[in-house]
């Protein structure tokens, strides 16, 4: 289980032109995006929400009234179930559930490999997941301050494990493209991750002050009435309002 240390947080983006070679991202329009996922041994095949906005890997453990597709933990050999409680509150919605860990793995992303990861199984939730959207669960690629929580607990971040595994930092690319067409309401993007990529930090975060820092202007952010997850939300529109040059996709 991961310990949160470090005072100051460092996000990396690459700069890009919207355009996506190839396609592993699906959502309806204002869904988000969502990726395939196998989690457990035998695998078992869900899909996720990719999301810039929090840190946690969580997935749905129990049958909903909108779906019936979720993560079987009786079924997966290799899980550790923690029994902790962990919760997350968003801007809409919150879950609750508990912290377990299990073998992680992404099939569009072939150059990560299978990694045990820290992940929330979740039990209970309100307004969280979106009637027919066909996710089950969120993977989280932000910084630590904005995991689930939990009584002396904090879970680890499906990223933090994968680097561990191949010992050096990881980059990751996001392109978020739309419809392919005017008549096709389904959004497509394309996610990457790459092992020592070049790439441009835009942004770091201050555990103690709970400011954000724009490297581009060395502004401060200070969060909003969202708690931690409100410095995410500022930051974006730092962003989109200041520097609406630089190309930076966000959830």
């Amino acid at each position: 289980m991961s310990i949160l240390k470090s005072s100051v947080f460092q996000v990396f983006f690459f700069i890009n032109y919207i355009y996506c070679e190839e396609f592993n991202l699906y959502g309806e329009a204002g869904q988000a995006y969502a990726l395939v996922i196998n989690i457990g041994h035998p695998p078992q095949k869900l899909h996720v929400l990719v999301d810039t906005g929090s840190t946690t890997l969580a997935i749905a453990a129990y049958a909903r009234k909108d779906s019936n597709i979720y993560f079987h933990k009786e079924n997966s050999t290799s899980l550790y179930n923690s029994g902790k409680e962990v919760q997350a509150k968003y801007s809409q919605g919150t879950w609750s559930g508990t912290l377990a860990s299990d073998f992680i793995q992404f099939p569009t992303l072939p150059t990560v490999p299978e990694v045990r990861s820290d992940l929330a199984l979740i039990t209970k939730s309100y307004k969280f997941f979106m009637n027919g959207s066909g996710w089950q669960g969120l993977l989280g690629l932000a910084y630590l301050p904005v995991a689930a929580w939990g009584d002396s607990v904090v879970v680890g971040s499906w990223l933090d494990f994968a680097e561990k595994v191949n010992g050096r930092p990881l980059s990751f690319e996001l392109k978020l493209c739309g419809s392919t067409s005017p008549v096709n309401a389904t959004h497509y993007g394309n996610l990457r991750m790459f092992v020592n990529k070049k790439s441009t930090i835009i942004w770091q975060y201050y555990e103690i002050d709970k400011l954000a820092e724009c490297l581009l202007c060395n502004n401060k952010i200070s969060r909003g009435g969202e708690g931690k997850k409100g410095t995410t939300t500022s930051l974006k529109n730092h962003l989109r309002t200041k520097h609406a040059e630089v190309l930076l996709y966000f959830n």
